[in-house]
């Protein structure tokens, strides 16, 4: 007796870990492949602080294998899928993590790990200890994930693994060629990118034992008793804006009210910006004047690339000055778009995807697609809901079918019935 509740504590365990590291696992690797650019920008941090230059391209890979090996990972582990070499690859992943983890710790180069991309921020020391639980947990699952079924069949596993696959790469590619198709970023659509001192500040009121914020120019009745002022949420998101020259005078004010409709084109670092974009975006400029929205190029380069950059647009636009970590926050892509209407984010997208067609001569229309996230979740639950009622109607089948086949066997040769014994055998799980 005292055996059995021991077992049963045990698988009980079992399925408590597959659903926290493989959920782990998952969020992880997902939160890094829907914004792969900011995974690219934490890689590539990583390599500056070690002296190490690295291609834009190789990190674009790195940064999504990653990602969408730790997701795969986590999905197989979660639905006990391939649950002897699901765990030990984690394991093995986990070690190297670990051991990268303890030299953040002791080294320090960076203060966020990047481990959950944008989504959660963690510190060195977190991040530790994460990892050393995460391992300890792989552990206690290298010894006994074997001992209870997966959450489908054996012979489905395969179809799992290549649906998770087909969802986390469409995540991946259309965050790195559009925009991450969920944005973990301060500067969503509908942020005011010009902010006043007005917007920083919020007033709280109280009623009832009930507070709540207001705007100052939305404001209560006398009914509310104030309390105090506060910092906004979008307190951060004001974009600074200097001029190109060698005096560099701040041009915010000018820049916000040239049109109530701005085409703002973000170069963070203009040694990564293709020479093919030089034209498309004086076409883009041409057909912004003629729409009556106002043209503004930002870069985060220096001078000597600025220099080069008017040397190859012919001067055609004024080219204008801000930190290139707030442009890369704004809007991903090595060249990215962002239609602004009366200071608020309408629409972002990357270039390459904004010129995949003819210029519309709607500039305000949306180029991304913003509902692909919810449509992708409802195709990979009703996908996984139907091979789990395929894989039930399968499992309730064998039996029967089993037991007729048995039947028929009856009447045969003994020397012949150890055929159906060793046919029986090699549909037990393997796994």
């Amino acid at each position: 007796m005292m055996a059995e509740k021991r077992e049963n504590r045990v698988l009980f365990l079992v399925v408590l870990l597959r659903i926290l590291v493989g959920g782990a696992f998952v969020v992880s690797g997902l939160s890094k492949a829907i914004d792969t650019w900011g995974f690219v920008y934490k890689i590539e941090q990583y390599f500056a602080v070690w002296g190490v230059e690295i291609e834009r391209q190789l990190s674009i890979l790195l940064a999504s294998s990653l990602s969408i090996v730790e997701f795969l990972m986590g999905g197989m582990i979660l639905f006990g899928c391939y649950r002897r070499v699901s765990v030990w690859f984690a394991s093995a992943f986990m070690a190297v993590m670990t051991s990268f983890s303890l030299y953040l710790v002791v080294a320090n180069p960076v203060s966020d790990c990047g481990c959950f991309g944008e989504l959660v921020k963690v510190g060195n020391w977190p991040t530790l200890i994460k990892n050393i639980v995460l391992s300890a947990a792989l552990f206690l699952l290298v010894k006994h994930n074997r001992k209870i079924k997966g959450f489908y069949n054996t012979y489905l596993n395969w179809v799992v693994l290549v649906l998770l696959v087909v969802y986390v790469a469409v995540v991946t590619v259309e965050g790195v060629t559009v925009q991450p198709i969920v944005d973990f970023r301060d500067y969503k659509i509908g942020t005011n990118l010009f902010a006043d001192d007005s917007d920083y500040t919020e007033v709280v009121y109280s009623r009832d034992g009930v507070t709540k914020r207001f705007t100052p120019d939305n404001l209560p009745d006398s009914t509310w008793a104030f309390v105090e002022v506060v910092a906004s949420e979008d307190s951060r998101m004001s974009l600074s804006v200097f001029a190109g020259d060698e005096e560099g005078d701040e041009v915010t004010e000018e820049i916000a009210s040239q049109s109530d409709k701005m085409m703002l084109v973000s170069l963070p670092e203009l040694e990564h910006v293709a020479v093919s974009n030089v034209k498309k975006l004086q076409n883009l400029k041409e057909k912004a004047e003629q729409s009556g929205v106002s043209f503004v190029a930002i870069t985060g380069s220096g001078n000597e690339l600025r220099n080069k950059w008017k040397a190859l647009s012919l001067d055609a636009y004024p080219l204008y000055v801000t930190d290139d970590t707030l442009l890369k926050a704004i809007v991903r892509g090595e060249v990215g778009l962002v239609y602004v209407e009366g200071g608020r984010v309408v629409w972002k997208s990357t270039a390459d995807n904004f010129f995949a067609g003819d210029i519309p001569d709607d500039l305000s229309a949306d180029p991304t697609n913003r509902r692909l996230f919810m449509a992708l979740n409802i195709a990979l639950l009703l996908a996984l809901s139907l091979l789990k009622i395929i894989d039930a109607s399968g499992r309730a089948l064998k039996p029967r079918f089993y037991g007729k086949s048995q039947k028929k066997l009856v009447n045969l040769p003994v020397e012949n019935t150890g055929m159906s014994e060793s046919a029986d055998d090699t549909t037990s799980d393997t796994n």
